[in-house]
C-alpha cells in the first residue's frame, strides 16, 4: 500500500545520511547532518564530508543515530574513506555496530 511505502520512505531516511549538511545545531553554531544524528569527540562535520578524527594520534570520534529499526530485516551500504596528510595512518582502530 502507499502509505506503508512511505513510512518505510521515512524510517530509512532518518537513519541515512549525505552531503550537503547545512543544517546549524541548537545555539551551538556547529554544522549538523541532521536532527536524527548526534556527533561528539573530534567530530567535524563539513559542508560536504564528516571527518571523524582529525590526521592525529589518539583522538576519537562519532556519529551515531538511536532511532529504532522497526524491521526484521533490512539491508546496510556503508561508504567511508581513511585518509591523512602523513606518509603513515595513525588509526587506532574503527568499529561499527547495529544494535
Amino acid at each position: 500500500p502507499p502509505r506503508r511505502n512511505q513510512e518505510v520512505k521515512d524510517v530509512f531516511a532518518s537513519h541515512s545520511f549525505k552531503p550537503p549538511f547545512l543544517g546549524f545545531g541548537g545555539g551551538t553554531g556547529k554544522r549538523i547532518v541532521s536532527n536524527t544524528w548526534k556527533a561528539g569527540g573530534s567530530t567535524t562535520i563539513k559542508e560536504n564530508f564528516v571527518r571523524l578524527t582529525p590526521d592525529r594520534q589518539s583522538k576519537q570520534g562519532w556519529i551515531f543515530n538511536d532511532d529504532p529499526i522497526e524491521f526484521e530485516e533490512f539491508s546496510l551500504m556503508l561508504r567511508f574513506r581513511i585518509s591523512g596528510q602523513g606518509k603513515s595512518l595513525y588509526g587506532d582502530g574503527m568499529g561499527f555496530w547495529v544494535q
